[in-house]
């Protein structure tokens, strides 16, 4: 079957028949464990979340502008609205700080009978067009595409993917041709990891945090992170991040629900973070929340921490206490902050840039890639993506 005739084509939000259809697909390689009827409840109950509902989650199609309600879609992905901060620093030294819209970019996905025809690059660059504002492309929309897509959100100042096929593919499918080198771009792709073993712990002095109290913690960091924002735009680059409340840490734990018989399902853990019993808002805030890779992951994955060189040994030795209790093998955090790294070291942890999951970024803002910095670009940042296939 030769390629369509690209023209011939374009993106559409899904329809729910075609938003299960691609739920359908993507159970073959991403189901982990479940059944296909389990992975397609998972989604269901997670579209009920905030991060989901009141169109906070869209399903978008490739198909044909003749058809484009078919369920022989070409190839699918996902986006994500979600609360971006971004600041910036004025000639007379005054930042100014604001929410902003922003996206993830998630579940790119192409069925096997359709790969290799250019399907899901065309996708990713016209993905570009419904979430950009218009005027903010300084191209033409490309005559050999045919008319661009109907307007989606267009008021994204960024949006951000997950790339598990190397930092080429997204970088050289921007909003024009193939090759314009004015896609999404790698950055601080770094992981920390530490076997898990016995670190001494006062544990009486740290506060085991349930799903509720990890909620309560977020709201806290996210004040905070508005000032570490501000405070790092003082340098004069244009600041951006995300925080963790406002849906997105809470999609970190229950993403990971655990199916046990049929559909029913509980969380496999109860306790998702560890806090320095006294610090809050009046006092530093030290703290880390996390999550596991999957339901049936040995690896514990650092959500978010907060900690000063001088509490960061304790915080780390009450981590590994508690992955130790639960069976867990591995500690992991992403762009630990330089500040930490030797004591990372000292306990066992080994840095590395990772060959998966590459943090990258497109800024659809008028000032130059290089002008820009992503804080906090931690696997909070990542929850929503999950690995790419073509």
């Amino acid at each position: 079957m030769d390629p369509i005739d690209l023209s011939q084509l374009s993106l559409f939000p899904a329809t729910t028949e075609q938003t299960l259809e691609s739920r359908k697909r993507t159970a073959v390689e991403w189901a982990k464990g479940m059944s296909l009827e389990q992975y397609i409840e998972r989604d269901r109950i997670m579209d009920d979340y905030e991060h989901a509902r009141d169109g906070n989650l869209i399903t978008w199609v490739l198909a044909p502008r003749s058809d484009p309600f078919t369920l022989d879609f070409m190839c699918s992905c996902e986006t994500f609205r979600r609360v971006g901060i971004v600041a910036r620093s004025s000639p007379n030294g005054q930042v100014k700080l604001a929410e902003v819209p922003s996206y993830g970019v998630a579940s790119v996905y192409t069925p096997p009978s359709k790969r290799n025809r250019g399907y899901a690059a065309h996708m990713v660059r016209l993905v570009h067009w419904v979430l950009a504002p218009e005027g903010s492309i300084s191209a033409q929309f490309p005559p050999a595409w045919g008319a661009p897509p109907v307007a989606g959100m267009q008021d994204a100042v960024f949006s951000v993917l997950y790339s598990d096929i190397g930092d080429r593919f997204y970088r050289h499918n921007g909003s024009c041709l193939p090759d314009s080198s004015l896609g999404w771009v790698t950055t601080g792709s770094i992981n920390t990891s530490w076997s898990v073993r016995d670190i001494p712990s006062d544990a009486a002095q740290w506060k085991l945090l349930s799903k509720e109290d990890a909620l309560a913690v977020w709201d806290e960091d996210a004040r905070l992170m508005k000032n570490d924002v501000a405070e790092k735009a003082r340098d004069g680059a244009v600041v951006c991040s995300f925080v963790p409340n406002r849906g997105l840490g809470r999609f970190s734990i229950e993403r990971i629900m655990l199916f046990k018989e049929g559909l029913t399902h509980a969380l496999p853990l109860e306790t998702w973070g560890v806090q320095l019993i006294g610090s809050s808002m009046d006092a530093p805030l030290v703290f880390a929340t996390w999550t596991l890779e999957n339901s049936l992951s040995k690896t514990m994955v650092l959500t978010r921490l907060r900690a000063t060189e001088s509490t960061f040994r304790g915080l780390l030795a009450r981590v590994m206490e508690f992955a130790r209790q639960s069976g867990l093998e591995t500690v992991e955090t992403w762009n630990l902050p330089e500040e930490l790294h030797a004591v990372a070291k000292e306990l066992g942890g080994t840095t590395f840039k990772r060959k998966d999951h590459l943090s990258s970024i497109k800024w659809y803002g008028a000032e130059a890639e290089d002008e820009v910095q992503w804080l906090f670009n931690e696997k909070s940042a990542m929850n929503f993506f999950w690995t790419y296939a073509h």
